[in-house]
């Protein structure tokens, strides 16, 4: 419902694609072709009575995202638990139920992160990123005979709310020179 998410619904809607987007909050936007099923991705069980309401579709892309950022002698478990429920839970719930269904030309995108291969104060975080490729790996492998894709897509630091949030004062991003 914001950042990098919101952008790419924007992109899809502008491209005449159907969406479906889920999210905590309503989005910032209404279109004929967008529908929007308010849910808390993290949330397993909640999750998979929405997508009892979908019908399969031809592309998935899970953009679902969150921070943190702890030094080791802070790490909170809870944080990290929650992190895993909605980086790497839900991207495997989604996948899971509708990647039987999906025929060629099927996409698959997660949105990963630079952060995925380790940084300093962002341990947790980077644990979930580097999960999401993996599981794009072999299921990429797994899914190629049938013709459908999977990818990642890994940014850097990127001016969206989240990375805004609070609580990133021990590992603050560090943003490319334009």
């Amino acid at each position: 419902s914001s950042g990098i998410g919101a952008a790419v619904v924007r992109q899809l809607l502008a491209d005449s694609w159907q969406v479906i987007g889920m999210s905590r909050s309503l989005p910032p936007f209404s279109q004929p072709n967008f529908r929007h099923l308010m849910v808390d991705v993290s949330q397993r069980s909640a999750l998979l009575a929405a997508l009892e309401q979908i019908e399969p579709p031809q592309a998935i892309i899970h953009a679902a995202g969150s921070m943190a950022a702890a030094t080791l002698g802070n790490l909170d478990p809870q944080r990290s638990e929650s992190l895993w429920r909605l980086h790497v839970d839900a991207a495997q719930t989604l996948v899971n139920h509708f990647a039987p269904t999906m025929g060629p030309g099927g996409r698959i995108v997660l949105l990963g992160s630079r952060t995925s291969r380790g940084a300093a104060g962002r341990s947790q975080y980077a644990a979930t990123k580097a999960a999401l490729v993996a599981l794009a790996r072999s299921w990429a492998a797994e899914l190629a005979p049938a013709g459908v894709t999977v990818n990642v897509v890994a940014p850097g630091a990127t001016d969206t709310p989240m990375l805004h949030q609070p609580g990133r004062e021990s590992s603050p991003p560090r943003l490319p020179p334009l």
